[in-house]
């Protein structure tokens, strides 16, 4: 009886943690039409998702673009502070990363070419999204960051690529029921991508979903009306 009620315990958390994760807020931007569509394209290297993008995508006086006036792409993640900046072969500082009430960063590349061609993922998926989604995206991206009384984004790291590459002090806890692809597939709701949060633990798992819902512009247009 015991060992029932153990299981049916962890069975209920499991079911609970799913229903939260899964949760689908409003999209927060219409979705891509063949009249109106911008590129953005998700990087993966199956466990972990980033945004590339140009850079001219994001609002002048956004933080990233303060950050680095110069680049014309820009590769954004988010993640738990300490497994993110570590090598990743740490298995012990990845399950201390699932543990409520991590902190997080944000790792940013930028580039003058798309930043897949000099940081290379194992996938790498170009989704189509509305202006006002794009829009909206910019916007997520800046929530997920802390910034300082200038309003400019707090960099706490050497990124992962030279010296134009930062971590920066996000904002929002790292969990099990968090982790970066829920990131990822949050901000794409608020680009009015109809994803779904519980189905992405791994990056492949969410670059799979995507592609049945989100197809790029060029897709869009050899669609037709």
């Amino acid at each position: 009886m015991r060992w029932r009620a153990i299981v049916a315990g962890g069975v209920s958390v499991a079911a609970l943690g799913w229903l939260w994760t899964g949760a689908t807020p409003p999209l927060g931007g219409p979705p891509a039409t063949r009249a109106d569509c911008v590129d953005v394209r998700l990087w993966s290297n199956d466990w972990h998702t980033s945004f590339s993008l140009e850079a001219s995508l994001l609002d002048a006086d956004h933080p990233l673009r303060r950050l680095y006036p110069d680049a014309r792409h820009l590769l954004v993640g988010w993640g738990d502070d300490a497994f993110y900046r570590s090598d990743g072969t740490d298995m012990g500082l990845g399950l201390r990363a699932l543990a409520p009430g991590g902190s997080s960063v944000v790792h940013v590349i930028a580039a003058e070419t798309p930043v897949e061609t000099v940081f290379p993922p194992a996938e790498i998926l170009t989704v189509g999204v509305s202006r006002a989604g794009a829009r909206r995206l910019g916007d997520a991206l800046a929530e997920s960051l802390q910034r300082d009384p200038a309003g400019d984004a707090i960099p706490v790291a050497p990124g992962q690529h030279g010296q134009m590459s930062r971590f920066l002090a996000g904002r929002g806890d790292f969990h099990l029921f968090n982790v970066c692809n829920h990131w990822t597939a949050r901000t794409l709701r608020r680009a009015g991508v109809d994803v779904n949060a519980a189905w992405a633990y791994r990056g492949d798992w969410l670059l799979r979903q995507v592609s049945r819902r989100a197809p790029s512009c060029a897709a869009l247009q050899a669609a037709g009306p």
